[in-house]
């Protein structure tokens, strides 16, 4: 008898971008489903800004709210792949030149994630590169470098895959599952996140949240 899959991903529902990824988690037991829900909340490693050291800023912004924006960028793990290793990227941009009719103190240069780049590479390592960060006025500079590190969820939010994540009773010709539906970032896909959840299921160390422990249940004999 051929090995049933713990999961089944399923399509999308649209292709508009508020549309949820679904996938359908084969177990019996609630408590392992909503195992699978903390694991992939808290615990699914994705790449994020770890640390940002800022050389120079003249921008509106304090230097802890740059980093924190810095931060909320969203990175393409397509180009960060060894999760073992650290990858630093710059962030370098001027103002608007001051021109002979000064008529350039009133305009504003958009910074924006596409600015970033990889150290020795001109590639920018943001998914969404029209990500916002300040407007710079003729005479404000933003001189930084920033840390990418894989992290999970469990370190700060912003390591975490999903924006939401919900479940609910499914059952097709007697088989019991569950029907989740999942709200992307972006930093990974839907099949890396439920495998590697999955591959957590039943390890003690991975399942600690808080103070507490969960543990999988016993399949009925």
């Amino acid at each position: 008898m051929a090995t049933q899959p713990a999961y089944t991903l399923l399509s999308r529902t649209s292709d508009k971008i508020q549309a949820p990824y679904r996938f359908i988690y084969w177990t019996p037991h609630r408590a392992n489903a909503n195992m699978l829900r903390i694991l992939i909340d808290r615990q699914v490693s994705t790449p994020a800004i770890h640390s940002v050291i800022i050389h120079e800023n003249s921008s509106i912004l304090d230097d802890e709210i740059l980093a924190m924006r810095l931060g909320q960028v969203v990175i393409n793990h397509k180009l960060v792949p060894d999760k073992s290793r650290d990858v630093w990227c710059t962030l370098k941009v001027q103002g608007p030149t001051i021109g002979p009719d000064f008529e350039s103190l009133s305009k504003r240069r958009p910074v924006t994630a596409g600015s970033l780049v990889i150290a020795g590479s001109e590639t920018n390592p943001a998914l969404y590169a029209s990500t916002g960060l300040v407007d710079l006025r003729a005479g404000q500079a933003i001189d930084c470098d920033c840390l990418i590190r894989w992290d999970v969820g469990k370190t700060h939010a912003k390591w975490q895959p999903c924006s939401t994540i919900v479940f609910k009773d499914y059952e097709d010709e007697g088989r019991k599952g569950f029907l989740f539906e999942v709200r992307l970032i972006g930093n990974l896909d839907l099949e890396s996140i439920v495998s590697e959840a999955h591959s957590l299921i039943g390890n003690p160390e991975a399942q600690k949240t808080n103070n507490a422990v969960f543990y999988r249940p016993a399949e009925p004999h």
